[in-house]
């Protein structure tokens, strides 16, 4: 999210602990620990649940979400003597095998909470993160997964973006702490399958609408997907992730989409809230989840999050422009409106000294960028090829990469150092930008209205046209 939206930085820097977990190396017979997991019906989501890692060294279970303890019963061992707490956990047993009980009162935790980063309840579903519900052993050798078996009741589901195996679904054990959404309950199911990259199959995409009766059909809201995630996939030459669980949460009193999250741990899964009266054209003029798809197709920059959220910043709107969604018109003047609230970052503290400036100075930061690649190359690259380039390479929403990586692969790409000049006048220490400069010479005119326009006749304005639409320049 931008600025304007409430997708906090502290997300990120969950996201890129938890996409850390998915860099653990794995072996072909990784040591792991079963989870097996009754789910009790809707409304209450009772999960009860049993562990079971064998002879594994483990000695203790910890709950890794501060919520988790209030709505836990238990741990016993398998005869249901309780387990003795210690000061990070409660202690398995000594001898043996190691096994223990616990149940997680998830529908109580949803409806009370109502916390998109634990749980949520909404009519009969239930949406949880799964360190909401799942007890941590420790210490687990490197390597180690966590296989959860779930068993709902008939008539209710479970709906996971972890992938699946024996009858169960696997989930890194050092990716748990932040990893990614789970859906439990009665729920709508739509299967969507935008194209895939560089004559990949097509993705799989799993829009689960959780059950609350909104004014907009659930076929219309998944066409919707569908239209956001193919005009995102001409972006990226393909959909950025093969596959997704993509959760709408109905929202009540509440129209539009006001928020939306991005976990790739375990698998990508993207969390979207709608609110109940959200109308047609609300969602066609919707930035949301484009914003977060494109996340989808980058990497999480550890500890930069002004170039996580100034990618999806800078290229959303223009996204929007090239699917026909807005003028080119109105995507420079959201530039030149909303862009100066990211100058202080640049030019006071520097981008890597500020969580402030991570979404418009970030976006700035992009933008120049832009302009130098297409301008130095007469239009033949532009930043675009760049983060293709590392998409290509990998680094989709399920990794984390260092800025000095992120870099580097990027410069790469467009065969000049041309992000690290800008970060170390950007990111490193502190420079002016002329950002009123910059929008005369791509001919953004201010009318005595107020109102802006464009100029075709400026001297770059064929770099405006370029980074708009990404044809090439007069080459």
């Amino acid at each position: 999210m931008r600025g304007r939206a409430s997708l906090a930085a502290l997300g990120l820097l969950l996201l890129a602990i938890q996409l850390l977990g998915l860099q653990m190396a794995r072996a072909d017979s990784p040591p792991a620990c079963r989870y097996d997991v009754a789910i009790g019906a809707p409304p209450e989501v009772r999960l009860d649940i049993r562990v079971d890692c064998g002879a594994l060294p483990v000695a203790r279970l910890a709950a890794v979400d501060r919520t988790l303890p209030r709505y836990l019963d238990g741990p016993t061992d398998d005869a249901g003597r309780p387990l003795e707490r210690a000061d990070d956990g409660w202690a398995l047993p000594a001898a043996g095998p190691r096994v223990a009980r616990y149940a997680i009162r998830l529908g109580d935790m949803g409806a009370a909470e109502r916390s998109y980063s634990a749980a949520y309840a909404v009519g009969q579903s239930v949406l949880a993160e799964l360190s909401a519900w799942v007890l941590l052993p420790q210490p687990l050798p490197e390597g180690a997964v966590l296989h959860l078996a779930p068993r709902p009741p008939a008539g209710t589901g479970f709906a996971t973006a972890l992938r699946g195996r024996d009858g169960g679904f696997d989930l890194p054990a050092a990716a748990l702490r932040f990893a990614g959404y789970s859906v439990f309950g009665r729920y709508r199911e739509q299967r969507l399958a935008p194209p895939g990259r560089a004559g990949a199959a097509a993705a799989d995409v799993r829009v689960v609408t959780l059950d609350q009766a909104t004014d907009l059909p659930a076929d219309e809201i998944a066409a919707w997907v569908d239209d956001t995630a193919r005009a995102v996939g001409g972006f990226w030459h393909g959909f950025p992730v093969d596959r997704l669980l993509l959760v709408v949460l109905p929202q009540a009193g509440r129209d539009g989409v006001p928020y939306g999250r991005v976990i790739g741990g375990g698998g990508a899964s993207l969390l979207l809230v709608k609110g109940e009266r959200t109308r047609r054209e609300q969602l066609r003029a919707d930035w949301v989840l484009i914003h977060e798809m494109v996340h989808l197709g980058s990497p999480f920059v550890w500890r930069a999050p002004w170039m996580t959220e100034g990618f999806a910043t800078y290229f959303e709107p223009i996204i929007r422009y090239r699917a026909g969604r807005r003028s080119e018109a109105s995507l420079w003047a959201e530039f030149a409106q909303d862009m100066p609230r990211g100058l202080d970052a640049m030019e006071r503290e520097g981008l890597g000294q500020s969580r402030r400036g991570m979404y418009w100075g970030g976006a700035i930061f992009m933008l120049l960028a832009d302009l130098e690649i297409r301008g130095r190359t007469q239009g033949r690259q532009g930043l675009e090829d760049c983060l293709r380039q590392v998409l290509r390479e990998g680094g989709d929403a399920t990794r984390v990469v260092s800025l000095d990586w992120m870099i580097d692969a990027c410069d790469r790409a467009i065969g000049g150092p041309t992000i690290r000049s800008l970060a170390q006048r950007h990111v490193w220490s502190q420079a002016p930008v002329d950002l009123a400069g910059i929008w005369r010479r791509l001919g953004i005119v201010r009318r005595d209205d107020g109102q802006l326009s464009l100029d075709d006749s400026a001297p770059e304005a064929w770099l405006r046209r370029a980074i708009s639409a990404g044809r090439p320049g007069p080459v």
